[in-house]
């Protein structure tokens, strides 16, 4: 295959990951504010991930529930921490070992995702959702430097 047809078919993977993540994301934050934190299904805010991929018929088939995790230890065969410097969104962390759940930011080190799954109020954690699902793609994915 040469590099052309190559590159065009990974740049395809990439934007259907990423709108499979904004997809489930809305989809939890639309849910969440249905539901008005009153699901009985629900323990915590993150067993919508697993809601999510049930209705889907992803449940069991995603690593981590996270479409973004699942590709990159799909293409990359990583499975620890190290994953997360593949990430192909740009969390609001300087954290490079699982920036969804912390920031390393003194004073402030929850992660986006981190707040979403601790949230005690669903308005809150609907809004977490949102956040997680416009995060802007991770630069080195933009300049062509990951892939």
């Amino acid at each position: 295959m040469n590099k052309e047809l190559e590159s065009i078919i990974m740049n395809k993977e990439l934007e259907l990951i990423i709108e499979k993540h904004r997809k489930m994301w809305n989809w939890i934050a639309d849910k969440i504010e249905e539901d008005k934190g009153t699901n009985p299904d629900i323990d915590d805010f993150g067993d919508y991930k697993s809601l999510y991929l049930k209705s889907q018929g992803y449940h069991g088939y995603v690593h981590y529930d996270c479409f973004v995790c699942d590709y990159i230890i799909r293409k990359h065969k990583i499975y620890d921490g190290k994953r997360c410097y593949w990430c192909l969104l740009k969390w609001p962390s300087t954290c490079t070992k699982f920036p969804c759940e912390d920031t390393k930011l003194e004073g402030d080190d929850l992660g986006l995702y981190r707040r979403f799954w601790t949230s005690d109020d669903w308005k809150e954690a609907a809004k977490y959702a949102r956040l997680i699902a416009n995060l802007p793609v991770n630069d080195l994915y933009l300049e062509g430097e990951l892939e």
